[in-house]
């Protein structure tokens, strides 16, 4: 896939996004439907926000992870990768969760360093399984 011309790569970066969406929304679906709703008040979130976010970050980091995915030839380049792959979906999960909180720098510090945890060790895990 690498060898892939780069739009070729973006699309099917956002395919690969949307399916993470997907997943999400369903355990969003269920969060909502099951949650008390006195808890999910605390959240200053809609369903369809949360789904949207979801949708919205899967383009952006989808197309992001495809363009840049020659550079997950090597173990920085894939953590790197993995990491601005879903800072998007973690900028927009932290601005839902804390919409009325200020943004500068706790929420962004947080996204990021959730971001280099989860994406940048899927990088690492996705680029060890292609390899093989």
């Amino acid at each position: 896939m690498i060898e892939r011309p780069l739009l070729e790569r973006a699309r099917l970066g956002i395919l690969a996004g949307l399916g993470y969406a997907a997943v999400y929304s369903l355990v969003a679906v269920a969060v909502f439907r099951f949650k008390d709703p006195a808890d999910l008040a605390k959240l200053h979130a809609s369903l369809m926000q949360v789904v949207s976010a979801y949708a919205a970050g899967a383009v952006v980091g989808g197309a992001l992870v495809g363009a840049l995915l020659p550079i997950t030839r090597w173990a920085p380049g894939a953590f790197l990768v993995g990491t601005i792959g879903t800072l998007p979906f973690s900028l927009m999960a932290f601005l839902l969760i804390a919409s009325d909180a200020p943004w500068f720098p706790d929420q962004l510090v947080m996204a990021l360093i959730a971001s280099m945890l989860l994406g940048g060790l899927l990088g690492l895990f996705f680029r060890s399984q292609w390899q093989q």
